[in-house]
């Protein structure tokens, strides 16, 4: 099972009768720069002189940007109730880790769709870590056919490798969808320039109008069980498995976290 830690209001704006919504940030655009920055500058770096690109051609293959949303494998963690589930006030989303690995492979080819545990590393290792994701996914079938335009990959998986020691606690699983993120210039056999709008298909903004965010939709099969602050009671249990019953028309396990808070 993965886990999405949220509030009460929250998880009925997420659970509805045609599935489960879910806003997939944009990965620059996220709570915390510093860590997409973390690999994506030193990646830049180094593609741009391994392939011995411009600037400026280094840059166009940046506006190809993951939205990712972001869950975790364990349930029973104190500090992910209290950062992301409402400071423990809040509510688990368990969802099944099989059926929302099958939902990318089934969405890989039109949208790019990618899901896997995220991995760790430290200075010295991040690119030797995000080289071993790149290699194990290409080898079931993602990623570019090309094994030359390996960098590519690089640059959408990187969001898969963080910082060990700021986020090796949370146990991050996600799922990243793939979007142009500006206007990009591409040059023809016979020369020349021509370039192509950003893909805003879907695109939504939250309320502050300068974080772009997707909502993915998985079906309600996904979803495994709610957990609940374990210190609220019967009648509030009973209250929020009745509210999403009567949305979504399928009974819903509600049971209260077995980690006191």
């Amino acid at each position: 099972m993965i886990c999405h830690f949220t509030s009460s209001d929250a998880l009925f704006s997420i659970i509805r009768n045609d599935g489960l919504h879910f806003m997939a940030s944009r990965y620059d655009c996220m709570n915390n720069s510093e860590e997409y920055k973390w690999l994506y500058e030193p990646l830049k770096i180094r593609i741009s002189k391994e392939q011995s690109m411009s600037e400026r051609e280094t840059n166009n293959l940046y506006e190809k940007f993951p939205y990712v949303i972001s869950f975790s494998e364990k349930e029973n963690s104190g500090d992910m109730w209290i950062r992301y589930g409402a400071k423990g006030n809040g509510v688990c989303i368990g969802l099944s880790k099989e059926q929302v690995v099958a939902e990318a492979k089934l969405h890989f080819k039109d949208e790019g769709d990618i899901a896997m545990s995220v991995r760790y590393a430290d200075e010295a290792t991040k690119m030797k870590t995000l080289a071993d994701v790149v290699d194990e996914y290409r080898n079931q079938g993602y990623g570019k056919a090309n094994q030359q335009e390996m960098f590519e990959d690089e640059i959408n998986y990187s969001a898969f490798v963080k910082n060990k020691a700021l986020w090796e606690d949370e146990a991050e699983f996600r799922y990243a969808r793939i979007r142009e993120r500006g206007m990009t210039a591409r040059y023809s056999m016979q020369g020349g320039e021509f370039s192509y709008p950003e893909d805003k298909r879907d695109i939504q903004f939250r309320p502050d109008k300068s974080t772009p965010y997707l909502e993915i939709v998985f079906p309600l099969e996904v979803l495994d069980k709610i957990v609940v602050d374990p210190n609220m009671g019967a009648a509030g249990i009973g209250n929020i498995k009745n509210k999403l019953e009567k949305s979504v028309h399928k009974e819903i396990d509600v049971i209260p976290s077995k980690f006191k808070i």
